[in-house]
């Protein structure tokens, strides 16, 4: 289950604690969760209102960096993904991956080809556990059409459904 999305909050709306340098800010409606702010030892001189404030700023900046947020990719030709020096693990270089599934030795083994590697499902996971808490777009088509994908078709109904 993903967390709940930030939004801007009203002080009528959310009950404020702090604990050291960190204000947990909890809304009363629980289905709209809360988040842990770590600020800084200037906690102690601020308000709730301050705390709000400062809380509703970076909201507000993250919405505007998703609405100006365009995904890279690697050009083709160049690695998707390989060992970080610093991680010394693999990792993505851009955050759109084109792969193709495959499958393994097994008929019921199923891989997932990034390049030239074939990556198990337990190593795929792996290899996207940094983006926990993000979402992620899947799209099946020809592997020719990876590069330059078509425009989606929009249903409006399930498929089979009457």
């Amino acid at each position: 289950m993903g967390r709940a999305k930030q939004k801007v909050a009203f002080a009528k709306e959310v009950i404020i604690k702090r604990s050291g340098e960190t204000a947990t800010i909890d809304f009363l409606d629980k289905s709209l969760g809360g988040t842990h702010l770590t600020i800084c030892p200037q906690i102690t001189e601020m308000s709730d209102a301050d705390i709000l404030r400062l809380y509703n700023d970076i909201v507000l900046t993250q919405e505007r960096m998703i609405a100006d947020f365009r995904p890279t990719e690697m050009q083709e030709g160049l690695p998707q993904i390989g060992i970080a020096p610093y991680y010394k693990d693999l990792t993505i270089y851009s955050q759109t991956l084109r792969c193709e599934v495959t499958s393994g030795e097994s008929p019921d083994d199923t891989v997932i080809e990034i390049d030239d590697k074939q990556l198990t499902w337990s190593e795929f996971g792996k290899l996207i556990s940094p983006y926990i808490g993000l979402g992620m777009r899947i799209q099946f088509m020809a592997s020719e059409q990876l590069v330059n994908p078509p425009d989606s078709v929009i249903l409006n109904a399930i498929p089979g459904d009457k």
